[in-house]
């Protein structure tokens, strides 16, 4: 009897617990689902990032050379959108080799200086994407970074031209928020800024 009667409970026990074993499968399911998403997405977003900072680093060195590749002229032309349209398919091939379709926004910021009898007086141009790529921090907040030349021909130094390119790209993420700060991202989209002084 006393043993008909533990079996009994055991079974009762087996029957009661199928319940909560479906209930801490579905859990687990969906933790799992969760944590599969949330790699894939880190995965995708490094690596789209990876290719960003190449790409703007890449492209702030070609910017830097400008004295020598565009005939000593170190400004930026806001009327001369030859050069942004260069720069632009360049950021395309770069970070898209085999895809024309995807979209990447370009900022270039130069930041140079008039040399006057008191103190520099410094130029900021900016061309390009500015409606949907926004650098976190413009250039022209950035003139501390500019150093003085020391093979001047003059007696007075003079101070180095900066330049930036910024790159941002459309990229869906849940978690970008979770895992970037906030100068690697502008609402949906991923962003890259690398800043150069000219030679």
């Amino acid at each position: 009897m006393k043993e008909q009667s533990i079996s009994i409970k055991i079974k009762q026990i087996i029957v009661k617990q199928t319940g909560s074993v479906s209930i801490e499968f579905v859990f687990m399911i969906t933790l799992l689902v969760f944590m599969f998403a949330f790699m894939a997405d880190l995965a995708i977003m490094r690596s789209t990032m990876g290719k960003l900072d190449n790409a703007s680093y890449s492209l702030s060195n070609i910017l830097r050379e400008r004295k020598q590749l565009f005939l000593g002229d170190e400004r930026l032309d806001q009327l001369n959108r030859k050069d942004f349209d260069n720069f632009k398919r360049l950021a395309n091939e770069v970070i898209f080799p085999n895809n024309e379709s995807s979209k990447v926004y370009v900022v270039l910021e130069s930041l140079t200086f008039t040399t006057t009898s008191s103190k520099p007086i410094a130029n900021y141009t900016v061309i390009g994407d500015t409606q949907y790529c926004q650098p976190y921090r413009e250039l022209s907040k950035q003139e501390h970074l500019s150093p003085y030349s020391e093979g001047s021909t003059t007696n007075k130094p003079r101070k180095v031209p900066l330049y930036q390119v910024t790159l941002c790209l459309d990229v869906p993420s849940f978690f970008k928020s979770m895992v970037l700060n906030n100068s690697q991202y502008d609402g949906n989209k991923l962003r890259s800024s690398s800043i150069t002084v000219a030679r």
